[in-house]
C-alpha cells in the first residue's frame, strides 16, 4: 500500500470493494428515482429539487469498512476519532454553487457511490459541509442517461466514470505527493505551497486550534522517542507512519528536517517513508550530522521559510441568536425570551430541516411588534436605523402608557442579544444609538410589518436595510415579478427552487416561465399523465392577494441574500443564516395559508431564524413544543410592588405542546384565552361567563338569557364528564367556575397556579372513578 504524505496519507481503495449496503433496496430505489428525475426536461430539472434521499451510507457495516480503509483515522486530519461516513463530493448543491441552472444537482448521482464515501471525524465533516471548490466554478457535464442506467443495472455501488470537474481539493484516495502541497511545524502548524493545499486547509479547517494542539503533542512525543532511540544507537522504530496518529504530518515534518540538514551538509537524502528512518540514523552517527539535525529540529518548530499560499480568508461562522432581553423599550419594561433551536432533518423518518422559530402571541399593545423592532434595530447598521426616520427617544418606554401617570421617562432603553458562542451585542438607546459588544459575524436581518404589499408603482428595489416596512406601514415592498424577470437564468432557477414550498401551498405547479415579451411570469401546471398532458399557464399577478404578499416578502429576503454573496462564493438559500422578523404573519392570508405559512417559511430557509407575531390560532400549525410565547399585560398592585409601574408585560412560556392540538383545540386553546382584543370569539364567551359567575356569587339577579348561558356551561361540563354522581359534577363545576372568575388579569405566575389548582380540584373530584 502506497504511503507518502498527508491529508495526510494516500489510501488505496482497491482492496476495499463496496460493502453490501450499497446493493440493498434503499440504494437501488434511490438510483431508480434519480434516473426517472434525470429523464425530465431541462426546465423541470432546473426548477425542481432531486428526489429525497432514501439511502444513508452511515450503516454499521460501512463505518466498519471505513475504519479499516482509513486505519481508524480521519482521512483529512489524521485524528484518531470516531469516523463518520462523509461524502467527499457533496450530495447536492456543492459550494460554491456552479454557474449553471443545474447547480443543485452536483453531485446527487454520487450519493450511492462507495467511491465517494470517506471516513471523517465530526470536526472535519462539519467544517466541510457542502464545500467542494473547483476551477472556475465549472463542475463539468451531468452524467448521461446511459451512465445512470448502467449504474442502476449493475447494482454494485461504484461509479465507474471519471469525474468531469477540476477539483481544487487534495484527495487522499487519489493524490500521493502531498509534500508538494503541504508543510508542517513541530508546534502543529500547517502551511500550503499550492492553491489545492490552501483550499484543503480551509475546507476541512486543518489549522483549527484543537487540532494544532493535538498535532503538537504527538509531534513532540514522536520527536522525544526518536531522539532517545538515536542517542541509544538504535535504528528508529517509531516511524510506522500509516499506523501513527498524524503519521502523514509527522512524515512530512521529518522530510522537511532532512531537507534542512541536506542543505547544510550539501547532501541529497532519500526521503521515502520506508527509507527515512535509516537515513536519519546514519546522519546522527556523524558529529556534523548530529549537530545539523539538532539545529533542524529547532528550526522546524516554526513555519517553513519558502513561499507559501495563504488559505482563503476565513469567514467566521454567523453567530446564532439564542436570547433577547429588552429593558424600557416601548411597552416592554423588562422582558427576556429564549429562541428555541432549529429542527434538524432526519432522513430516517422523512423529516425535513426547519428554521429555528418563535411565534409571539398576545393582546394588542402587549409588545409583540416591539420585540421585533428591538431585534431589527440591534442587528441593523447605523445607516439603516437612520433611514427609518424615527427618533431614538421614541423607542424609550413612556410610563404613562403603563399606568404610571406623572412619572419621568427613563434616560435610555436597551436591547441585549445573546449568541450561542457566549458573545453579546447590546444596543443602548438614548438620544442616539450606541452599540456595545460583538459586532462581527452578525446574521443579516429582514423585518416586515403587517402591511406587506407591492403595487405596480412599487420601487424596483426595497428600501435600504430590508426592515423599513416594520417601522413604516406606508412603505411598499419591491415588485417580486419585476425582480425575477431581471434575474440571470441560473439565479432564476435557484429562486424558483427555493420558492417551491411557497408555490405548493397555493396549489400544484410544474414550472415558472419568464414571458419576456409581455413582461410577466407564468406559473405552468401540467394536467393529465403521460403523453396526453396539457399545460395551463397562469400569470403570477392573477394569484391570490395572500400569495402575492408572501411572495413579495420571501423574494425580498432572497434578493437581499443574493446581494450579500459574491458570485464566486455563492451558497444555496438552504444554507444561508439570517434573522427574519414578521409582524402579524397571518395578514392577508386565507385559512389554508394561515395553517401552512410557518411551516413553508421554515422549510424555504432552514438555516434562518424566524420570529413572528400573530393573532390567529391557525398559525400555530407548523410550530413545535416550546416555540410559542404569549405576551400578557398584567396588573401589579402597589402593595406588592412598591414603586413599580402599575402595568407590565410578561412573557408566558409554560404552554402546552402545540403539536398535539387539533384545529378545533387550537381555536379554543389557552394560548388565546388570555387575550382581550382581536382574539377568537371564545375569549369573549369565557369573559362573559366569568362576569356572570361573579355577579351570581354576589346574588345579583340575572336575565333569562344570562341564566341560560350559565346553564349551557353546566351542561358542557356535564357532557365532558364520565357518567357518575351529581356531587362529582358539582365539584368539577365549582372548580371551573372559580377558574373563570379569577383568570382574567392574572399574571403568568398567578395564572399558572390557578390552572394547577383547578386541575387538582378536578382530579380530586374524579378520584372516585
Amino acid at each position: 500500500m502506497r504511503t507518502s504524505g498527508v491529508i495526510l496519507q494516500f489510501f488505496d481503495r482497491t482492496a476495499f470493494p463496496p460493502p453490501h449496503h450499497f446493493r440493498e433496496s434503499a440504494a437501488q430505489a434511490e438510483r431508480e428515482e434519480l434516473l426517472a428525475y434525470m429523464r425530465e426536461d431541462a426546465q423541470r430539472q432546473s426548477q425542481k429539487t432531486p428526489p429525497s434521499r432514501r439511502f444513508s451510507a452511515a450503516s454499521e457495516e460501512v463505518v466498519s469498512v471505513l475504519n479499516n480503509l482509513f486505519r481508524g483515522k480521519c482521512a483529512f486530519c489524521e485524528s484518531r476519532a470516531p469516523l463518520h461516513a462523509h461524502l467527499f463530493r457533496p450530495s447536492a448543491e456543492a459550494e460554491p454553487l456552479a454557474r449553471s441552472t443545474f447547480s443543485h444537482l452536483y453531485y446527487v448521482w454520487l450519493r450511492t457511490d462507495w467511491g465517494n464515501v470517506y471516513g471523517a471525524c465530526s470536526a472535519c465533516a462539519g467544517s466541510a459541509k457542502r464545500q467542494f471548490p473547483v476551477v472556475d466554478l465549472q463542475r463539468g457535464a451531468l452524467p448521461t442517461i446511459e451512465q445512470l442506467e448502467h449504474f442502476l443495472n449493475e447494482n454494485y455501488g461504484l461509479w465507474r466514470w471519471p469525474h468531469q470537474d477540476k477539483r481544487i481539493l487534495l484527495d487522499p484516495c487519489q493524490d500521493s505527493s502531498f509534500y508538494r502541497h503541504l508543510s508542517f511545524n513541530l508546534d502543529g502548524g500547517i502551511q500550503a505551497f499550492t492553491v489545492a493545499g490552501a483550499q484543503t486547509i480551509s475546507v476541512f479547517n486543518l489549522d483549527r486550534s484543537s487540532l494544532l494542539e493535538a498535532r503538537a503533542r504527538c509531534f513532540e512525543e514522536y520527536l522525544e522517542l526518536l531522539k532517545n532511540e538515536l542517542k541509544r544507537g538504535i535504528q528508529p522504530n517509531g516511524l510506522d507512519f500509516p499506523k501513527l496518529e498524524f503519521g502523514g504530518g509527522w512524515y512530512l515534518l521529518l522530510r522537511r528536517v532532512l531537507g534542512i540538514v541536506g542543505h547544510r551538509l550539501e547532501q541529497r537524502y532519500k526521503v521515502k517513508p520506508d527509507q527515512i528512518g535509516g537515513v536519519i540514523h546514519k546522519v546522527w552517527a556523524m558529529p556534523l550530522g548530529r549537530h545539523a539535525l539538532e539545529l533542524a529540529f529547532d528550526e522546524v518548530r516554526g513555519p517553513v521559510e519558502r513561499a507559501t499560499v495563504g488559505r482563503p480568508a476565513a469567514k467566521g461562522e454567523v453567530r446564532r441568536l439564542i436570547s433577547i432581553e429588552v429593558t424600557d423599550f416601548k411597552t416592554l419594561e423588562k422582558l427576556e425570551v429564549n429562541i428555541p433551536p432549529a429542527i434538524s432533518a432526519d432522513e430516517s423518518v422523512g423529516r425535513e430541516a426547519e428554521a429555528a422559530a418563535l411565534l409571539v402571541l398576545g393582546e394588542n399593545a402587549a409588545g409583540k411588534s416591539s420585540i421585533l423592532e428591538a431585534v431589527a434595530l440591534a442587528l441593523s447598521e447605523e445607516k439603516t436605523r437612520q433611514s427609518i426616520n424615527r427618533s431614538p427617544e421614541s423607542f424609550i418606554l413612556d410610563p404613562e402608557l403603563m399606568g404610571g401617570e406623572g412619572r419621568e421617562k427613563s434616560d435610555n432603553a436597551s436591547v441585549k442579544l445573546r449568541f450561542m458562542d457566549g458573545e453579546e451585542l447590546e444596543l443602548v438607546i438614548g438620544d442616539r444609538f450606541v452599540e456595545r459588544g460583538v459586532m462581527e459575524n452578525l446574521p443579516p436581518v429582514f423585518a416586515y410589518g403587517a402591511f406587506r404589499q407591492y403595487a405596480p408603482n412599487s420601487p424596483l428595489k426595497t428600501p435600504k436595510g430590508h426592515v423599513t416596512t416594520l417601522f413604516r406601514s406606508e412603505a411598499l415592498l419591491a415588485n417580486p415579478e419585476a425582480w425575477m424577470l431581471e434575474l440571470e437564468d441560473d439565479q432564476f432557477a435557484m429562486v424558483i427552487r427555493a420558492l417551491q414550498k411557497i408555490f405548493l401551498v397555493e396549489g400544484d405547479f410544474d414550472v415558472v416561465k419568464k414571458d419576456i415579451p409581455n413582461n410577466r411570469c407564468l406559473i405552468v401546471t401540467r394536467i393529465g399523465d403521460g403523453d396526453g398532458y396539457h399545460e395551463v399557464s397562469t400569470p403570477l399577478k392573477a394569484v391570490s392577494s395572500g400569495f402575492r404578499s408572501v411572495l413579495a416578502m420571501v423574494c425580498d429576503v432572497l434578493a437581499g441574500l443574493l446581494k450579500l454573496q459574491k458570485n464566486t462564493e455563492r451558497k444555496s438559500f438552504s444554507e444561508i443564516e439570517a434573522v427574519i422578523l414578521i409582524d402579524e404573519v397571518e395578514a392577508h392570508l386565507h385559512p389554508r395559508w394561515k395553517m401552512q405559512i410557518m411551516m413553508a417559511l421554515r422549510r424555504v430557509l432552514p438555516k434562518a431564524m424566524i420570529i413572528a407575531t400573530t393573532h390567529d390560532p391557525l398559525c400555530l400549525r407548523g410550530m413545535h413544543d416550546q416555540e410559542v410565547v404569549v405576551f400578557n399585560k398584567t396588573v401589579r398592585h402597589a402593595a406588592d410592588f412598591p414603586g413599580a409601574l402599575p402595568i407590565t408585560v410578561e412573557a408566558f412560556m409554560d404552554l402546552p405542546n402545540v403539536e398535539n392540538l387539533t384545529v378545533e383545540q387550537l381555536l379554543t386553546s389557552d394560548f388565546f384565552s388570555m387575550f382581550s382584543t382581536d382574539s377568537p370569539t371564545v375569549e369573549l364567551h369565557l369573559a362573559k361567563l366569568g362576569d356572570l359567575l361573579a355577579r351570581q356569587a354576589e346574588s345579583t339577579s340575572l336575565t333569562i338569557a344570562e341564566n341560560l348561558a350559565l346553564d349551557n356551561l353546566k351542561n358542557e361540563i356535564a357532557d365532558a364528564l364520565p357518567l357518575g354522581s351529581s356531587e362529582v359534577q358539582r365539584l368539577v363545576q365549582d372548580a371551573v367556575f372559580i377558574y373563570l372568575k379569577n383568570r382574567r388579569g392574572a399574571d403568568a405566575d398567578r395564572l399558572s397556579k390557578l390552572k394547577a389548582k383547578t386541575r387538582n380540584a378536578i382530579i380530586g373530584a374524579l378520584g372516585g372513578y
